[in-house]
């Protein structure tokens, strides 16, 4: 099973999913963004720098 980056619906090969992608994602259409990430290695590193960032600057903001 493959599913769709932009709405989620589920193929059963990879040439359907793409087909869609190209053809019929109203998703994409709209100029949706994807879901899915293709690396989670990547995507975890990611939200962790995120938050990192986030953690960093409310130390900041508690210092003034």
């Amino acid at each position: 099973m493959v599913s769709c980056d932009y709405c989620s619906m589920s193929f059963s090969s990879r040439w359907e999913k793409e087909k869609h992608e190209k053809s019929y994602c109203e998703a994409k259409r709209k100029g949706g963004t994807k879901i899915h990430d293709s690396d989670p290695v990547k995507t975890m590193k990611t939200k962790k720098n995120e938050t990192a960032k986030i953690k960093q600057q409310e130390l900041r903001d508690y210092g003034k």
